[in-house]
């Protein structure tokens, strides 16, 4: 870790540092623990190498109990009242049912059985969705909201450092999948890092827009830095999610970076693709092989959502099981939709997907209510932004594959729904925030500052002009 030995020491460290926040999330504080697992959610390599640790597969799980208890403890609602809260009850639910329903359909052994991979398959997959909860009784201020928002860039800026290192001494004159790296995230896999890239990247081009200037270029540069891990991704559905996401966050508040980013683009044309790899030029075009059929990601692909299809015909109102696609069917070594939706589809039935879109919607809309009532709140005002732009983000990148499973992928997902949510309730109930005005209060000050300073400078600029004008006065006469 960092080339200096010191790996063993510092997952001694992390590893106290989730059990003294989960202690301090109880007694004290329980943003805490959510704030020490923050920078950890993205980094699997790292999260997994505390399994050699005393109960270290199950720490993180200990944690999220910590908050939750804290949370209560507080004397918070757990399951505070929010858009998604039906839709993620019913989502538990219904994966429960066809968690069962698929092992009586298909004579896998039964859920709870000792060991049994798709219940625990189900238990990482409901946990995922209990963080919105727990972030939105945890997180209660706005000065908190800045601080998860700055771990998450830790998180990000870690996960960015190990993917571009991946990249040294490869050459990107010609694609191959042998540049396709996985970094941080060795199960979410090439396109989930890639997923998890472009939602970060259009989240702090969005919240960056209502920052203070130093605030705004770092996360900026940040984002920059990000979206550049995107383009060697080579993944295309993660191009065009993050294209889109960021043309919305430009045209709500950053039309002046869109402007520029056209201007690269028209000077990258010009140039003839100079700019661009050729490995990436290859990627984005090799849709098609010479004789004109599909290239065979394409066409494995569209193989495999022919299957989901029949699958979803075969069952239609719960599918075949909650966690089945991948044990049922299979094509030249792929063993999943690859399009989120069609495998709701296929493994829950028309409910599954019903679900899974309401839930997509509650969250837009969350953060689209959050943008129109913000007005000049910088803080809830730029998490709005780049919320709305993220979830948009998270909609069209499961048009590409499952990128909703995933821890390290939906952890951030599920933290910044949360804090939407509660951005909304400070805004119905202000008194509820105990720091409600701090932000603006800091801005009032320092302009106040600002004017004070400028009357001083103006009086003191006043008396050295009459001074110099009277001495010139005297010296003449």
């Amino acid at each position: 870790m960092l080339g200096l030995g010191l790996g063993p020491y510092v997952l001694i460290v992390l590893y106290l540092a989730l059990i003294a926040g989960a202690l301090v999330s109880i007694v004290r504080m329980p943003a805490v623990g959510l704030f020490v697992l923050i920078p950890l959610i993205p980094n699997q390599t790292v999260r997994y190498k505390l399994h050699e640790m005393p109960y270290g597969a199950q720490l993180v799980d200990f944690v999220l109990i910590a908050v939750a208890i804290g949370v209560i403890l507080k004397g918070n609602t757990l399951f505070s009242k929010a858009s998604f809260r039906v839709p993620i009850f019913a989502l538990w639910a219904l994966t429960f049912v066809t968690l069962w329903t698929g092992s009586l359909l298909n004579d896998f052994p039964l859920p709870l059985a000792e060991g049994d991979e798709r219940f625990s398959n189900w238990k990482n997959y409901a946990r995922i969705f209990l963080i919105p909860f727990l972030a939105m009784g945890a997180i209660r201020t706005r000065k908190q909201m800045f601080i998860a928002i700055a771990l998450m860039c830790v998180g990000l800026a870690w996960s960015d450092r190990g993917f571009l290192f991946s990249l040294r001494g490869r050459s990107f004159t010609n694609f191959s999948y042998g540049l396709r790296d996985m970094g941080t995230m060795p199960i979410a896999g090439e396109n989930g890092v890639a997923a998890f890239f472009a939602q970060m990247s259009v989240f702090l081009f969005g919240f960056a827009a209502t920052r203070k200037f130093l605030e705004r270029q770092a996360l900026t540069l940040l984002a920059i830095v990000t979206t550049v891990c995107v383009v060697f991704t080579f993944s295309r559905g993660a191009y065009v999610a993050l294209a889109v996401s960021f043309l919305l966050v430009c045209l709500l508040k950053r039309r002046m970076l869109l402007v520029v980013t056209a201007g690269g683009l028209i000077a990258g044309l010009a140039g003839g693709y100079a700019l661009v790899p050729g490995a990436v030029i290859q990627r984005v075009t090799m849709l098609h092989t010479s004789d004109g059929s599909l290239e065979s990601s394409a066409a494995g692909r569209m193989h495999m959502w022919d299957l989901a299809l029949d699958m979803f015909m075969s069952n239609p109102l719960f599918g075949s099981g909650f966690d089945t696609f991948r044990l049922l069917a299979g094509y030249g070594g792929l063993h999943d939709t690859h399009n989120y939706y069609l495998k709701l589809l296929a493994e829950m039935g028309i409910l599954g997907l019903l679900v899974y879109l309401a839930l997509l919607a509650a969250a837009i809309w969350s953060c689209w209510r959050l943008f129109r009532d913000a007005g000049d709140d910088r803080m809830l005002s730029g998490l709005a932004v780049g919320g709305l732009g993220y979830m948009v983000c998270v909609a069209i990148l499961n048009v590409f594959g499952d990128r909703w499973s995933f821890f390290e992928i939906t952890g951030y997902t599920c933290i910044i729904l949360g804090m939407v949510a509660r951005g909304n309730q400070l805004l119905e109930a202000p008194e509820q925030d105990t720091e409600l005005a701090g932000e603006e209060e800091d801005d009032e000050a320092e302009d106040a500052a600002a004017e004070e300073a400028g009357e001083e400078s103006g009086a003191a600029t006043g008396e050295a002009v009459n001074s110099i004008t009277g001495r010139r006065m005297l010296s003449a006469g």
